[in-house]
């Protein structure tokens, strides 16, 4: 936790138009070169843009909330594709377990959005993810999550993890 911690930096949002509330959000620098042997921890986050769509949007005019798991998902496989792992390795399959999200802010039409992964915790079977998705024109934190994935065989049993994640978290 206290490595958590380090990496983490105070900022503080204006939320509601009332009371300031102060909230560690997680930083990353885009554009972000990434090379297939560069350590994905919470040190050196993953990270990628994307443009908020018209049809992300609600009828308040802002993204969907259900729209930032989109985002996390496509994180998630942009980060696996650029690290050239292959995600089916002896014929596993990763799968999400539990997503857990914290909504801190609207995103609307047009935005550039930078989202974030890195790696919490690595299981024998499985890994937590942490990942942030901000507004890359002010830096306001959006959206936080916490996703467990495992990985299961054919027959939906557990099974160790692909050795390339391993990999790319000891580099």
């Amino acid at each position: 936790m206290q490595k958590r911690d380090a990496a983490l930096r105070r900022v503080n949002l204006n939320h509601d138009g009332g009371s300031l509330q102060s909230l560690a959000v997680r930083t990353c620098s885009v554009p972000f070169l990434f090379v297939r042997t560069f350590a994905v921890n919470l040190s050196h986050p993953f990270c990628t843009t994307l443009s908020v769509r018209g049809y992300e949007l609600d009828v308040f005019g802002h993204v969907n909330n259900a729209v930032y798991l989109n985002y996390f998902e496509h994180c998630r496989w942009e980060a696996f594709r650029q690290l050239g792992g292959d995600v089916q390795e002896g014929g596993a399959q990763m799968v999400v377990r539990k997503l857990t999200v914290e909504y801190l802010a609207a995103a609307y039409l047009f935005d550039e959005l930078e989202v974030s992964l890195w790696v919490e915790r690595l299981g024998t079977t499985s890994a937590t993810f942490g990942q942030a998705i901000k507004r890359r024109a002010d830096g306001v934190s959006l959206a936080t999550a916490e996703v467990v994935v495992v990985t299961i065989d054919a027959q939906g049993r557990p099974t160790g993890l692909p050795t390339w994640i391993r990999e790319q978290v000891e580099a």
